[in-house]
């Protein structure tokens, strides 16, 4: 049967889920047919405003089973009725979807009809969709550093303990019998690991310091008095300040510190150490004497008619060891992982220092991915859930006869 267009096209007959029959209401089983996924035709914002300017608060059967909260796997569903059918708007985690109780297929270009009636009818009823906008609060979600950091930290951290190092393969004497296709394989496998940590522990090496100086800086955005946080140009002054003055100054610039934050604390020695070992790794600063690791002594001989260099060392080493390790100096799992731990008792320190109830709030926020800010009180909360919840509806499908 052919599918009738008025269903999309005669707006003005589409009326409230009252004039459904129960059945119709509750069951999208009728409507599996004709299911519509938005393809960012339509703002999910617009059309809630629209229908809620015609229909009111939405009415759909899948309100009854959502959270009060913004952690729902169903956001919002209406239902609403043309000529005895239903039409449904249910927003999902993944998308907006529209179903239509129907008979027969609605094809693509159907639904392209309907997005363009909808456009156009929006503006029928433009002061009371303007009235409903207004009313809606207004949040900003924006990307928590802190919390962005010790993601890659704590992934880096577990991908290290992950790799085992292995030994060099040992290379087969003159005198001896070896396998060269067996070792080549042992070798390119050593090497494969030992890059891959080399490169987490790099990532660490560089990352922990930016890591706990987030931190620091969270502090100010999450605890800033009026007269620090309310001035732009000492905010921003705030938190141009050398490292060592910040933290100095985080229990006199932020509410909720019972206690100073002392410079001659250990922990606060070690992290300003990583601060400053950090400076010479991201600038690249070249040094042969802080990155020295080996020394050769080169002879130079005749032999025949050529001269030859011959390195020559104080120890017995392979030359692959001598050099591939040696670009492990300063960024050895060890030290990394030691200054993971030094940055983590940097933290538990200033924490430390806060009231417990203010601790409790900064602790929450310090976990949390995703938070969002009032565009006008600039209350800062927590809307949506570290996992976002992800399923569809076990909808059975129901045979549209009447």
């Amino acid at each position: 049967m052919r599918f009738d267009k008025s269903i999309f096209t005669d707006l003005d007959q589409w009326q409230g889920h009252e004039s459904l029959t129960q059945e119709s209401w509750l069951e999208l089983g009728r409507c599996l047919d004709n299911c519509w996924e938005n393809d960012g035709s339509l703002s999910p914002l617009d059309l809630y405003c629209y229908l809620r300017a015609r229909f009111g608060p939405p009415n759909g059967s899948f309100m009854a089973v959502r959270a009060p909260g913004t952690d729902n796997l169903f956001q919002w569903h209406y239902t609403v009725g043309y000529k005895g059918r239903a039409i449904h708007f249910l927003d999902r985690v993944e998308r907006l979807e529209i179903l239509v109780e129907a008979e027969g297929k609605a094809r693509p270009e159907d639904w392209q009809i309907l997005v363009s009636s909808l456009k156009g009818d929006y503006q029928r009823y433009g002061k009371a969709i303007g009235e409903v906008r207004r009313n809606l609060r207004r949040y900003t979600v924006f990307v928590n550093p802190f919390a962005r950091l010790r993601q890659i930290v704590e992934l880096a951290e577990r991908r290290l303990g992950e790799l085992p190092s292995g030994n060099l393969p040992k290379m087969p004497s003159i005198a001896e019998q070896g396998e060269p296709e067996r070792l080549y394989e042992e070798m390119k496998g050593f090497l494969a690991r030992f890059v891959e940590i080399r490169a987490w522990s790099f990532t660490l090496q560089a990352l922990v310091p930016v890591w706990a100086e987030s931190f620091v800086n969270m502090l100010f955005f999450l605890l800033g008095k009026p007269e620090v946080k309310g001035n732009s140009r000492l905010y921003e002054a705030t938190l141009r300040l050398p490292i060592d003055i910040r933290i100095s100054e985080l229990w006199l610039k932020c509410r909720g510190f019972v206690e100073p934050v002392s410079d001659k604390a250990p922990e606060v020695k070690a992290f300003l150490t990583l601060m400053n070992d950090r400076n010479d790794l991201l600038h690249g600063n070249t040094d042969p004497k802080r990155l020295a690791f080996d020394q050769v002594f080169l002879d130079q001989v005749s032999f025949g008619s050529t001269n030859h260099e011959i390195p020559l060392f104080k120890d017995q080493k392979n030359l692959i060891e001598r050099l591939v390790l040696g670009q492990s100096k300063g960024i050895t799992v060890e030290d990394v992982l030691r200054r993971v731990a030094e940055a983590r008792a940097f933290i538990d320190y200033v924490l430390s220092r806060l009231d417990h109830t203010v601790r409790r709030d900064v602790k929450v926020m310090m976990a949390e991915s995703n938070p969002a800010i009032h565009d006008e009180t600039r209350t800062l909360a927590i809307l949506f859930p570290p996992e976002i919840p992800l399923g569809f509806p076990l909808v059975a499908k129901r045979s549209q006869e009447r």
